[in-house]
């Protein structure tokens, strides 16, 4: 399995309570194909960047292998 991260930026937007959410929108590739994944700033913060794409590319991963 191949996954690199190309490009992490800022979001915001607002929630089913009208309420103000940040968090950061990572660009990635796995095996060459784009996606994209939306994490929240406490989990930015305390560095699980790496932890959540890994596990993402891994659910990716499995999908392709069911076609």
């Amino acid at each position: 399995m191949e996954w690199k991260i190309i490009a992490v930026d800022e979001y915001k937007d607002i929630d089913e309570h009208n309420r103000l959410v940040r968090g950061k929108r990572v660009r990635f590739t796995v095996n060459g194909g784009k996606h994209t994944l939306n994490i929240s700033m406490p989990d930015f913060d305390h560095g699980k960047t790496n932890e959540l794409v890994e596990a993402e590319a891994k659910k990716i991963l499995a999908i392709y292998g069911k076609k």
